[in-house]
């Protein structure tokens, strides 16, 4: 049996500590005490409350200010010590991890991942395939006592509207680092990408508002049945112009737009890995001729077995072809 990923551990103990009220109490007191005292004395504490100034000459709103501030409790020291502790994890649970466009995740610079959410390991495996610090936007429940320090240690933070998140983001951006964002919102393993939730699509088109420059990359991810197979595929970034255009006049068409579009770059995506539960919700809504019909995709190649599981497939270029489409839809 593959040794428990970090964060698991710390969630088992969390759990067998809080039986009791006072335990509870006593827990979750001493790990934000020494969250507090350890983050204060590592490089990397950044507090950004009451600034009105962000990267960029961006400025926040009255609103934005009143709301709770986010802090960066990442470090040189922490980084490295967990990037290590999860590329064990990774590697050890996974036998085979293949992943196809690596490339399109930049080296260097901010950027905007958006994935589907089918596991625990999703997150772990984004950490491993970024290689470089960066911020995930999580469930508020992830982040509680001993497995919040450490989530928040490697770059997590909660997707709470009583926080300046889009301020963070911004600020995070503004130092050269990217964002993770699962857009579902939940883990959900029936095989079919859920909808979107607008958050992601807002971020991006308020961020590149402000002058930020960075791709938003759509990527999937998929696992065997066996669960130790993993194959990750990332797409080229999405051109944001012209839903930037378009939403300095109507915003939430605009927003609404992008967050289809990187809804459907994600299940195509996940088309290509074999997943065959978006097939029909690629091409929902009126076609552009009335001859239109599914019969037009290809059948993806059926995975016979782990061992013949995951083989390439250009979908690339049927991920472009079918874009025109769901442009037209929207509009």
């Amino acid at each position: 049996m593959p040794p428990i990923p970090l964060f698991c551990l710390a969630y088992i103990i969390k759990e067998v500590l809080a039986k009791s009220a006072a335990s509870k109490l006593l827990f979750r007191t001493v790990a934000e005490l020494s969250g507090f005292f350890l983050y204060r004395s590592l490089p990397g504490y950044v507090s950004d409350r009451g600034r009105r100034e962000l990267p960029g000459g961006a400025r926040r709103s009255q609103a934005q200010i009143m709301k709770r501030e986010l802090i960066d409790r990442k470090s040189w020291l922490t980084y490295s010590v967990f990037a290590l502790l999860n590329k064990l994890a990774v590697h050890t649970h996974f036998e085979v991890l293949d992943i196809i466009g690596r490339e399109n995740i930049p080296r260097e610079g901010p950027f905007l991942l958006v994935s589907n959410h089918i596991s625990r390991w999703d997150g772990p495996v984004a950490y491993e395939i970024i290689s470089r610090p960066a911020n995930f936007m999580v469930s508020p429940n992830e982040l509680l006592g001993l497995q919040g320090l450490i989530l928040r240690s490697m770059g997590s933070f909660p997707a709470n509207p009583r926080f300046a998140i889009q301020d963070f983001v911004l600020n995070q951006m503004g130092r050269g680092e990217g964002v993770v964002i699962f857009p579902e919102g939940d883990i959900f393993r029936d095989g079919t990408t859920h909808a979107f939730k607008p958050g992601a699509a807002r971020l991006a088109l308020n961020c590149a508002r402000e002058g930020l420059d960075f791709p938003v990359v759509p990527m999937a991810i998929r696992y065997s049945q066996s669960g130790t197979r993993a194959m990750v595929m990332v797409a080229p970034p999405v051109e944001l112009q012209s839903y930037l255009d378009s939403h300095a006049e109507q915003p939430q068409q605009a927003v609404s737009s992008l967050t289809v579009r990187l809804h459907r770059e994600v299940s195509h995506l996940r088309y290509c890995l074999g997943e065959l539960g978006d097939r029909i919700s690629l091409f929902t809504g009126r076609g552009l001729r009335s001859w239109a019909s599914l019969t037009c995709l290809p059948a993806p190649r059926q995975p016979a077995a782990d061992s013949a599981l995951f083989a390439p497939s250009p979908c690339f270029g049927l991920v472009a072809a079918t874009d025109t489409l769901a442009s037209a839809e929207i509009k």
